[in-house]
Parts: structure tokens; sequence; C-alpha cells
């Protein structure tokens, strides 16, 4: 599987997220793995979004739904990701680089529990 660029103009219900889309603040419209809905695009075009990063078979032939590999995660284990990285970061809350660091970190594994491991 891989990914494909498409335009927001492009999307089409169904599709599948295939990397996290922040506005220009940091703040995540869509994660990884979620699947487009129609209410979904207008909110994107507003938010000032020109492309996501959709789930492909290959080539850049996008993947139907429920053929992605996606591992959706509850509301719960998100909340539990967010709690172990407050808890690692906050003693280093007064250093940018250890904030910038924390951001990294639950984008990285947010995007990456949304995948199943390949090998």
């Amino acid at each position: 599987m891989g990914v494909a660029h498409v335009s927001v103009s492009e999307l089409v219900p169904g599709m599948v997220v295939a990397v996290a889309v922040e506005d220009s603040q940091g703040r995540i419209l869509l994660r990884a793995g979620e699947t487009i809905q129609e209410e979904f695009i207008p909110l994107l075009k507003r938010r000032g979004i020109r492309a996501v990063q959709i789930v492909a078979e290959d080539e850049g032939r996008l993947a139907p739904e429920g053929e992605h590999g996606v591992i959706r995660l509850t509301s719960d284990e998100i909340d539990e990701i967010d709690r172990r990285l407050e808890d690692m970061f906050a003693p280093h809350e007064d250093r940018r680089d250890y904030m910038v660091i924390k951001k990294i970190a639950r984008k990285y594994v947010l995007e990456l529990s949304a995948w199943r491991n390949a090998q």
C-alpha cells in the first residue's frame, strides 16, 4: 500500500487519510486512518488545506474503505497516549525544544498506531 497526494477538491467520501491533517496552528483536523466524510471537505477548504495524503493500494490507485489495513484507535487509547506523553514531558515544560519533541512524538505515535505492522 502506498500514499496518494490528493487535492481537497478531488476528495471523495470513503477515502482514507494516510497522514494526519493539521491546520496552520498544529491542530489535528483529521487523524491517520479516518475515513473522509462529505462534511469534512468544506471544513478542510475553509481551514486552507490544499491537499491530503490518502491511502492508495499501489501506484496512486486509491484503496477502497475496508482494504487499507487501518487500525482504529478508540478515544480512550488516544487519551492514554496523551496522558503518557504529558507525564513524560511534564518535567521539561520550560524547554521549547522538549515541547517540540513532545508534539512530534504525539503525531508520530498517532500515525503509526493507525497502521498495522506489515512485517
